[in-house]
């Protein structure tokens, strides 16, 4: 029996859509379509890993990724779990389809001018306002800033870098390469956050606790 679609699920969907958001920032940029539709079988939480299938790129061949999960990201699946652990996967919010991301720029406009309201009411300086694909290029920058070689990001971020291996699949063999190379990522981002960074890159996305959600 399907459940029923009430005001209290409306107000969880829009809190999925900020949980994906921010999954998909701790997650080293990883693409909202990539991760949208993983299951809770494709998550090991005694190892901390997540694999998802990647059909983005060139003839759209699939490919297996596996990525090591930071306790950042763990926290946020640990968030998602109270709201869809009844369901196949993260961010399933009712029925069997995951939360659908072509809603995604209409909530990241919401949260957009909660944002720049609240900062307003505060006396503030409004912060800039940021696309959902803002979210893959800062990772990037962090990865630029924690000087991370090319190669190294290409593992976490998705990305093929020429090679047959990257061309064809992605085992989860250089597990440990990527987990030091997550360290590197997540230590940094913890040190923005805490605002103990040499300097802050720019464009960063802050996100808060309360997250609007779409009407």
């Amino acid at each position: 029996m399907q459940p029923v679609y009430t005001a209290e699920r409306h107000r969880q969907q829009g809190m999925l859509y900020g949980l994906l958001l921010r999954f998909c920032f701790v997650c080293f940029g990883n693409r909202p379509e990539q991760l949208n539709g993983i299951k809770w079988s494709d998550i090991d939480f005694t190892k901390q890993t997540l694999m998802f299938v990647d059909t983005k790129g060139k003839n759209a061949i699939p490919k297996k990724r596996v990525i090591p999960l930071a306790n950042r990201a763990m926290a946020i699946l640990e968030q998602a779990q109270r709201i869809s652990g009844c369901f196949d996967g993260p961010f399933i919010i009712t029925g069997g389809s995951p939360i659908d991301i072509r809603n995604l720029g209409r909530f990241v406009g919401a949260y957009n001018d909660w944002l720049q309201d609240h900062a307003m009411a505060e006396g503030k300086q409004p912060p800039e306002r940021f696309t959902a694909k803002d979210l893959r290029r800062t990772a990037t920058r962090l990865f630029t800033d924690c000087r991370v070689l090319k190669e190294h990001r290409y593992l976490l971020q998705s990305r093929e870098d020429g090679s047959v291996e990257s061309k064809h699949y992605d085992h989860d063999d250089r597990l440990p390469e990527k987990r030091d190379v997550a360290k590197i990522y997540d230590d940094y981002l913890s040190r923005i956050i805490e605002g103990t960074a040499n300097e802050e890159p720019d464009n960063v996305i802050q996100f808060k606790a309360t997250v609007p959600s779409i009407a």
